[in-house]
């Protein structure tokens, strides 16, 4: 299941053999109670034969989605001493636009996101203010995304209580953010950091898209902005970091 994205689970069909006796009500029923308890935590069902499909146990099932119109019947004239199942389902064709979300495009996102911030302090109000003057604008201002898994971190952040402080939250989630990404960026993983970088922040969409993070630095509290001067410090600053790390990693 590790490998199957939430928003998937619905059009999850497993069919075969899983090696677990449905018809087990013994005391080492424990394989099926556990299957069962985990399809349900899934929102997924199990279909189970009407009679044996091998010798007294029935061992063939199907794990589908929980409102998924199926059923299985068992083949009969097999030559093998298992009886085959199959597996019957009625599925509903999905549009293509089905699969779709709309949202309002950046601009728009932005300027709803900084009015709410600025009128609303708790959670609560700051939804509401943003709810409120999204439906003020007209479809032409929203876009068409595909669904997919986003990272919600933050959103939990918020709405874990009511009288959470926005502004403070949102602040603190992205100093954590960065400060993370910072120690990846003098680590063995330094090419993450900076994709991870390039990701959230999008510094790739700045100046002449030459993909530079930094315009500018201090140096002996002096402020350099020539692009090969900045870079050339930015290269002895790492050079200075890992060999202080390998240092400290020596035994």
């Amino acid at each position: 299941m590790n490998t199957v994205p939430p928003s998937q689970l619905n059009r999850l069909v497993i069919i075969g053999d899983l090696n677990v006796d449905t018809s087990n009500k013994g005391p080492s029923k424990i394989p099926i109670t556990v299957l069962k308890t985990l399809c349900k935590e899934l929102d997924l069902k199990i279909l189970e034969p009407e009679y044996p499909t091998y010798g007294l146990s029935r061992l063939d099932i199907a794990i589908v989605p929980k409102n998924l119109d199926a059923k299985i019947r068992i083949v009969k004239s097999c030559y093998s001493d298992y009886l085959p199942i199959i597996l019957e389902a009625k599925l509903e064709l999905q549009k293509k636009d089905e699969f779709r979300i709309e949202v309002p495009n950046r601009k728009l996102a932005t300027q709803l996101t900084l009015n709410a911030l600025h009128t609303a302090k708790a959670i609560k109000k700051f939804l509401n203010i943003f709810d409120n003057d999204l439906k003020v604008y007209k479809k032409r201002s929203f876009k068409r995304i595909k669904k997919r898994d986003r990272d919600k971190k933050l959103f939990a952040l918020l709405t874990q209580n009511h009288d959470i402080d926005v502004k403070q939250t949102i602040k603190q989630y992205w100093n954590d953010l960065l400060i993370e990404n910072e120690k990846l960026i003098y680590s063995d993983e330094s090419s993450r950091a900076f994709q991870d970088l390039a990701r959230f922040s999008g510094y790739k969409k700045f100046e002449l898209r030459d993909g530079g993070i930094a315009n500018c630095v201090k140096v002996d509290d002096k402020i350099i902005t020539d692009p090969s001067e900045v870079n050339k410090a930015l290269k002895t600053r790492l050079k200075i970091s890992n060999l202080v790390i390998n240092f400290l990693n020596l035994d």
